[in-house]
């Protein structure tokens, strides 16, 4: 029989940039069973990381995939905001998700602006 002994925290790293924030939790358990011998097992759960943007053109396609010859989803414009998943976006199209009608997709990362907030 097992008999928990404590559970402890390890680490909670939060860290702030100019653009953004990544936050990452870890925990620690400690359990004895009946012979006084310690079980140690580690919890880690990092959150994922996005951005506000800000869409810098008019018609803008919003691409089910990340790619140009992909299905176009809708078109954007000039202004609009967007939530970017930096986890899932490439080295040339950001994940996305329209502010304005909530859809997910891609779109060229040359018509998205990352935006930059003063802390």
């Amino acid at each position: 029989m097992l008999k928990k002994v404590g559970l402890s925290l390890l680490a909670f790293i939060l860290c702030f940039s100019v653009m953004g924030s990544t936050q990452v939790f870890a925990a620690e358990e400690v359990v004895e069973d009946e012979n006084h011998n310690y079980v140690v097992g580690y919890i880690v759960a990092p959150v994922a990381y996005s951005e506000d943007g800000t869409v810098t053109a008019d018609g803008v396609n919003l691409r089910k995939e990340p790619n140009t010859s992909s299905t176009i989803l809708e078109k954007m414009y000039w202004g609009e905001q967007v939530i970017i998943d930096l986890d899932n976006s490439t080295m040339t199209f950001y994940a996305i998700k329209r502010v304005k009608t909530g859809t997910r997709g891609y779109a060229s990362k040359d018509y998205i602006q990352i935006n930059q907030y003063v802390r």
